[in-house]
């Protein structure tokens, strides 16, 4: 019995290592499809492209809420993401310090339409 207990708890500590993997669940509830989305951790410079799964046609992300996509973030990301849209009519939206722990959903349209309030 002891021996078991020590090969479980070997084996839960050896797992304590695995990076976590954060998955955003990306709406689209602009009027404009999306052709492209990046993230990247805040303050680096490095935009890796996000892969835009289960999109309706397989190209871009389809506006007014019929666009929804599950986005998978790269491993060892962490919580925080600064995100990049990119709108077909050339519009491109940054979303910064989104933190997907906390926050699994995201609205495109909403985060265009905070942005334009704090535009001068």
């Amino acid at each position: 019995m002891r021996y078991t207990l020590c090969g479980v708890a070997g084996l839960l500590a050896s797992c304590s290592h695995v990076s976590t993997r954060h998955y955003v669940d990306v709406v689209n509830d602009s009027s404009d499809s999306v052709i492209a989305l990046s993230g990247e951790a805040p303050g680096s410079e490095t935009w890796k492209p996000l892969q835009l799964d289960g999109t309706f046609n397989g190209a871009c992300l389809e506006g007014g809420y019929i666009g929804e996509a599950m986005v998978a973030l790269p491993n060892g990301q962490g919580c925080m993401v600064d995100l990049l849209v990119e709108f077909v009519h050339r519009r491109a939206l940054l979303i910064s310090a989104v933190n997907v722990c906390k926050r699994n959903r995201l609205y495109l349209g909403r985060a265009w339409q905070q942005a334009m309030l704090h535009v001068t």
